[in-house]
């Protein structure tokens, strides 16, 4: 059921509404708002909300700051965290310049477009995160120190998880914001955990997305906490990751069902993933620490932890079979290649030789857990889908394929991807660096 403007002001008069949100995002994915008073509402619905995106990274440059806000009805929610009276709303808002043309660098709205075109063409596309994260412990004066809060392991109880009470507190406040949690768990590293919640539309999941990493700080905050998405927060731990899973739709039918012939609508999907994985990686790992991961211990070379994976997987939630598709990166050539996969019940493993790693799994449908026979999963047969390629070893490099991709190419585009690229180069520009990068916080 879609919200209009009136339904939004309706609902703040009668529930005591007396700060609203207006949120966003930077080219760089960090949350940004600005706070109105409830009864600026209505003028912000009608005239939208001025602010200087020349203070906003990457957004503009000072001759042509002015930028407006927008806010969807559709993303009303209450922060459940803050006081129940004089209660705090918040909204996702659209990015337009001055004149209403859409701002280019809004990431948000440029999904919208995409989407739009998936409608055109008779698709729908479901997208569901899974995203890991730190909890540390915080000192006298409420900064974060390196200490886990505690040293459980993947899905121990109390008292080694001293997490469950966070995050039955997180669960609770997804719930209250619209997000449907489904499961949560103490994940391999000490003091790492997992909640997951429902998968839904491309653009909701983003905005969802959003609102999980935001409530989870929140949350770990007001307990004396402090949340990290990290990729590698610590050396001998295992990295956080964010898993991605899509499904595409077609009058109702998962087109991941069945057979997947390479020149089927799902087949070309997958194509146009492992065509352009060197300018994802960009985006899927965009800072230095993101490859800090690699190979640093022995949970980094499974499937699912390994950070070079441009997308962890393409889950249909169809059937109740696997079809993965493995590749082995080579740490010293950053050679990709096709691989055979092992399934042992819980766990995928490659079969690999030294100097090698798990780079991309890509999995086509579901299974549930449990024990089932070892076997392995052969790709001669499909060997004609992938061509051997290289990834991406360091962020300045994978900035720069993404510089010199078709997408980078579009003339409103250009800034922001230079200045994406000189932002991150300057944040490392050696491999020793990167290396010193492991050691780091951030």
């Amino acid at each position: 059921m879609k919200h209009t403007a009136q339904d939004i002001l309706n609902y703040v008069e009668d529930n005591d509404v007396k700060f609203v949100r207006l949120a966003f995002c930077d080219i760089f994915g960090n949350q940004k708002n600005i706070s109105v008073f409830a009864g600026d509402l209505p003028y912000a619905f009608e005239q939208g909300v001025c602010f200087d995106g020349s203070s906003i990274a990457g957004f503009m440059n000072t001759e042509e700051s002015d930028l407006v806000l927008w806010p969807d009805p559709d993303t009303m929610t209450i922060l459940p965290w803050r006081p129940t009276e004089g209660r705090v709303m918040r909204m996702y808002c659209d990015i337009t310049l001055p004149n209403g043309r859409p701002f280019a660098g809004n990431s948000r709205g440029y999904l919208q477009s995409v989407v739009k075109r998936t409608k055109a063409m008779g698709l729908r596309c479901d997208v569901g995160c899974e995203c890991e994260f730190y909890l540390f412990q915080t000192d006298e004066h409420g900064n974060p120190t390196r200490i886990p809060m505690d040293h459980g392991g993947y899905f121990d109880i109390a008292p080694l998880d001293k997490a469950e009470n966070i995050r039955r507190e997180i669960c609770f406040a997804m719930e209250d914001m619209g997000l449907r949690p489904q499961h949560s768990h103490h994940e391999s590293g000490f003091g790492q955990n997992e909640v997951d919640f429902m998968y839904s539309t491309a653009l909701k999941s983003a905005d969802n997305l959003n609102t999980f990493k935001s409530t989870v700080k929140a949350i770990a905050d007001r307990n004396g906490l402090f949340a990290s998405f990290m990729p590698k927060p610590m050396q001998d731990q295992a990295g956080s990751g964010m898993h991605v899973n899509v499904s595409i739709h077609r009058d109702g039918k998962n087109l991941f069902q069945g057979d997947i012939a390479p020149d089927s609508e799902a087949g070309h999907f997958v194509a146009g993933i492992l065509a352009h994985a060197r300018e994802l990686t960009a985006f899927c790992n965009p800072v230095p620490n993101s490859y800090a991961r690699l190979g640093a211990n022995e949970g980094e070379v499974r499937l699912r932890l390994c950070e070079m994976m441009v997308c962890d997987s393409i889950l249909a939630n169809a059937d109740r079979h696997w079809r993965n598709f493995g590749f082995i990166r080579n740490v010293d050539t950053l050679e990709l290649r096709p691989a055979p996969i092992f399934d042992t019940g819980n766990c995928l493993w490659y079969a690999k030789t030294d100097g090698e790693v798990a780079a991309c799994d890509w999995t086509f449908s579901a299974r549930p857990f449990g024990p089932e026979p070892q076997r392995q999963l052969s790709l001669v047969d499909r060997a004609e889908w992938f061509e051997p390629a290289f990834l991406d070893g360091f962020v300045e490099e994978a900035m720069g394929v993404l510089a010199r991709s078709a997408f980078a190419s579009t003339p409103e585009r250009v800034p922001f991807i230079e200045e994406g690229l000189s932002r991150r180069v300057a944040a490392v520009s050696s491999v020793m660096e990167v290396l010193a990068f492991r050691q780091a916080w951030g």
